[in-house]
């Protein structure tokens, strides 16, 4: 449930079959959010053991059929939330966003750390521009935001806003 003054109001899915997040996707849309939000950034282990969450930037065509079937489906905004890449030597968020926004994503958040950086080391705000700079949609950042001095240094570039996660319970 969520009440006017929530507006803009925004419901992230995450899962792994096509036919699913489709149907989640509807629900979020008749329930009246505003905006559905497709994850692929979360590192759970029980989200990424059964296809989830940053899973699927390992497996790009299976994340085009997603994005594919979800912006088919709802007429609300979409976006999507991804990681930097599943590992140092796998980093494709620059690829993938640009797959996506030609899926019909709307705005992206990108975590500059690696899925298995989890939440250790710091986040890689170069590419965090990078995405920001390779895409005609805007791209918000995540990642080490936890005071205003953060924040201000990392809305460089293109980036159009930041995200901030652990740190907003601090």
């Amino acid at each position: 449930r969520s009440s006017e003054e929530e507006r803009p109001y925004c419901v992230q899915i995450f899962g792994y079959d096509v036919d699913r997040m489709r149907d989640a996707a509807l629900m979020v849309q008749d329930l009246g959010a505003d905006i559905v939000d497709i994850n692929c950034g979360c590192p759970a282990p029980k989200v990424v053991k059964r296809g989830g969450g940053c899973e699927l930037m390992r497996q790009p065509e299976h994340l085009q059929k997603i994005v594919s079937s979800v912006r088919k489906a709802v007429s609300i905004p979409l976006t999507l939330k991804m990681r930097s890449g599943w590992d140092e030597s796998s980093k494709n968020a620059i690829e993938l966003a640009k797959m996506v926004v030609s899926e019909g994503v709307e705005a992206l958040a990108v975590h500059g750390r690696t899925r298995a950086q989890l939440y250790r080391g710091e986040a890689d705000w170069s590419l965090v521009e990078e995405v920001a700079a390779a895409v005609d949609v805007p791209v918000l950042g995540s990642g080490d935001v936890v005071d205003r001095i953060s924040a201000e240094q990392r809305l460089r570039g293109k980036v159009a806003g930041l995200f901030i996660g652990r740190a907003s319970i601090w």
